[in-house]
């Protein structure tokens, strides 16, 4: 049972792994690779701290920023932290390509080849939209998911009230009924002594068992369909 339970544990992450496996491909290493040249190594160190950005958006906004913020109705602050957050994207990462040389070293690549550089995507003194948009649509699943998640466990902690809520009900209805029931069956039983000698035997012996059931029976919350027809 508690391997079963640590195996479903590593499940989500799993999932997060796998997801970002193919966002990683399909967004930052895809277009590259069809460009049919040797990229220098700076190139991949490049790409990976842009997806280092996107997951670090991802989480921070998913642990901190929609539970701190969008879910206590403070939605004005919230959008300008995103676009804070998407603004800054554009500069660290144009910061790691002055580091690395990198516009330099790509130039030679294409040069090598005798193919011409595709255009570059913004410059250190501009804004790079294609940064920020990918950081708000980083943001924006980040959102979506978290919201979802919320929104089931709410529901399903609504749900688990309800139950315990019927559940409480009806042990107080059960605690109110029953003890009516024994005392009106065990006054008949009492008569019926002076009638019947034989009835009031079998009347008792049903009893017992009727209070078994109510007792040991009916506390594992299901009972079968067996033992209420017996």
């Amino acid at each position: 049972m508690m391997n079963a339970v640590k195996s479903r544990s590593y499940i989500p992450v799993l999932l997060h792994l796998l997801l970002w496996m193919l966002f990683a491909f399909l967004l930052l290493f895809y277009l590259p690779l069809s460009w049919s040249i040797t990229v220098p190594y700076q190139f991949w160190i490049k790409q990976g701290f842009l997806l280092f950005v996107l997951v670090i958006v991802f989480y921070v906004n998913s642990y901190i920023l929609v539970p701190q913020l969008l879910l206590k109705n403070r939605n004005l602050v919230f959008v300008l932290v995103i676009l804070t957050l998407a603004f800054l994207a554009g500069p660290a990462v144009h910061a790691v390509d002055e580091a690395l040389q990198l516009p330099s070293l790509m130039d030679q690549a294409f040069r090598k080849m005798g193919s011409p550089r595709p255009p570059h995507r913004g410059d250190k003194d501009k804004i790079d939209i294609y940064i920020v948009m990918l950081t708000l649509l980083m943001a924006g699943i980040s959102t979506s998911v978290t919201l979802i998640q919320k929104w089931q466990a709410d529901k399903q902690e609504r749900e688990t009230l309800e139950k315990e809520k019927i559940g409480s009900e009806l042990s107080f209805l059960k605690a109110q009924i029953n003890p009516h029931f024994f005392f009106n069956t065990l006054n008949n039983i009492y008569a019926l002594t002076h009638v019947d000698v034989e009835k009031s035997r079998s009347a008792l012996h049903k009893l017992s068992r009727m209070m078994r059931y109510l007792l040991y029976d009916t506390q594992s919350g299901s009972t079968p369909l067996s033992r209420e027809a017996a």
